[in-house]
């Protein structure tokens, strides 16, 4: 088969049977979160003790009509005066078909420095709001199809308000975290479902001009199998970082015959690009693949980050997470 093309209205068959579901109890995944943890956990804010604005897009299933997408906007920082307390901004624009969710969160951080070596234990609350909503018009459904059932199961879009928690231990070459999300969210009547985050990696220096950066992050929902990213990245020249995601699910505890098949077909490979290509400036890209021949097009995602460092300060180390 030549390429996947999904037709809007049996995308809509398909919205209508299971993917209402789905969509709201399951987090959107990135990959390029390995260039900037505040989108998977708000105790980092405030980490590179300067101000730090990204812009961030997946396109998912390239090629596939009413494949999800991602867009976001963040920025975080250190309250001026110290560098006790982070704060930190995100405005998120999800879509998936014919389902669209917006959020926006404020975040508040508190940074515990442990010793003269600056490594840091810190403690994150991100409040915010989400508005979930469905465009009819993207449906365009046969005339066989009934909208009466959308009219009826699907209330007029609202604000509703959601809550983050995670904490962030960091030293110049290690960092661990764990954070949980959809703490609050309800969308017409159905709850999202939390999230809980586990990460962890490190860096590891060769020598002025190269460096290994390996890591992790798991992902569960505690309503069926969760994932792991296993990620290794190199820095060349200080100024390029390339690397490899390898993203697979797994169960802990025992595991359902009907599961297997779900675990497997989330396994993909991800090649993982950003270059400095000014001062305080990057651009990312990374590219995913499946790697269990689902047949399901390629992943896209593209970022942008600038830094603004503070004025009369100087780091006391590098800044590898």
């Amino acid at each position: 088969m030549q390429g996947i093309v999904i037709k809007k209205w049996l995308l809509g068959i398909v919205i209508l049977s299971c993917s209402v579901k789905v969509f709201a109890q399951q987090d959107m995944q990135y990959t390029q979160y390995l260039f900037n943890y505040l989108v998977v956990n708000p105790a980092y804010a405030g980490y590179k003790e300067a101000t730090n604005l990204q812009a961030f897009s997946r396109m998912q299933w390239m090629g596939v009509n009413g494949a999800p997408n991602i867009y976001s906007i963040s920025v975080d920082g250190t309250a001026m005066g110290g560098d006790v307390v982070g704060w930190g901004g995100q405005l998120v624009n999800e879509q998936m078909g014919a389902h669209n969710l917006v959020s926006l969160f404020g975040t508040y951080a508190f940074r515990l420095r442990l010793n003269q070596r600056d490594d840091r234990l810190s403690f994150g609350l991100s409040a915010g709001v989400t508005q979930w909503q469905l465009n009819y018009n993207k449906l365009q459904p046969g005339k066989e199809m009934d909208l009466t059932y959308f009219a009826e199961n699907y209330t007029r879009p609202e604000w509703r308000p959601d809550f983050r928690i995670g904490a962030y231990y960091n030293t110049p070459f290690f960092y661990a975290g764990v954070s949980a999300t959809n703490l609050f969210a309800n969308f017409s009547g159905d709850i999202r479902i939390p999230h809980l985050y586990v990460s962890a990696g490190g860096f590891i220096s060769i020598n002025n001009s190269f460096g290994l950066k390996p890591s992790f992050i798991y992902r569960n929902d505690f309503k069926g199998p969760g994932n792991i990213d296993i990620n290794l990245l190199a820095l060349l020249m200080k100024q390029l970082w390339v690397g490899i995601n390898y993203r697979t699910g797994i169960y802990i505890g025992p595991i359902k015959a009907s599961e297997v098949e779900t675990i497997q077909t989330t396994n993909t490979l991800a090649f993982m690009i950003e270059l400095f290509v000014v001062k305080n400036m990057q651009i990312g890209y990374s590219y995913d693949l499946s790697v269990m021949g689902t047949g399901w097009p390629g992943s896209h995602e593209i970022s942008l980050s600038y830094t603004i460092p503070k004025k009369k300060t100087r780091q006391s180390t590098p800044r590898y997470f």
